[in-house]
């Protein structure tokens, strides 16, 4: 996968012409049903992603913070 941070969905755009490679000349056609499937399911997902990556920054901002008021501060 071609990374595109900042760009929903630009990942599989920018990947999207180099599919010929992988499905070959007829299937990897950018304009083909293949790529439609590849770019709808891509779309689908791509929210959960962004959603776990907050997630798990809240929760290790929570540790670090547990942490710090434990541990480090104490006072």
């Amino acid at each position: 996968m071609v990374a595109s941070p900042g760009a929903p969905g630009g990942s599989i755009m920018t990947a999207l012409p180099f599919l010929y490679m992988i499905f070959g000349p007829e299937a990897g056609n950018p304009d083909g049903p293949i790529c439609a499937i590849m770019v709808a399911l891509y779309i689908t997902q791509d929210s959960f992603g962004t959603a776990c990556n907050v997630s798990g920054d809240n929760a290790i901002g929570v540790i670090i913070e547990t942490i710090h008021q434990k541990f480090i501060k104490k006072a």
